[in-house]
């Protein structure tokens, strides 16, 4: 599933639409999502802020620098993975993303998650 499932501090922005979501251990640190067919899964991130692949590149080319997104976390709170993008970085990690789509993939949205929140990206 291309994912480590570990908790990582990268300052993701809260949704204004949703309660305040400190994640594990109330420290902003949220699992790493899986990336298998990730272009179908909008909105992206916990907090559903990111419509777009390109939004979540470029918030991720915004916290490499050690540059906090989340009023909530402190620059030395990042995750020391993170790094600046460049464009032909994010040209690559889009076609990489792109290349773990499977066009079979089961796109009905249930009536219910285990999570409590509403299925189908509309918060």
């Amino acid at each position: 599933m291309f994912s480590d499932y570990a908790p990582h501090i990268l300052s993701v922005p809260g949704n204004v639409r949703l309660p305040t979501d400190g994640g594990a251990n109330n420290n902003y640190a949220f699992r790493t999502p899986r990336l298998r067919n990730l272009s179908m899964t909008a909105p992206y991130r916990h907090s559903g802020v990111f419509s777009s692949l390109g939004q979540v590149l470029d918030f991720y080319d915004g916290v490499g620098g050690c540059r906090s997104q989340n009023a909530y976390v402190a620059n030395n709170q990042l995750d020391a993975t993170l790094q600046l993008l460049n464009n032909n970085d994010k040209n690559t990690l889009t076609g990489f993303l792109n290349a773990l789509n499977d066009g079979s993939f089961d796109k009905r949205i249930p009536a219910t998650v285990p999570s409590g929140l509403h299925p189908g990206g509309n918060i």
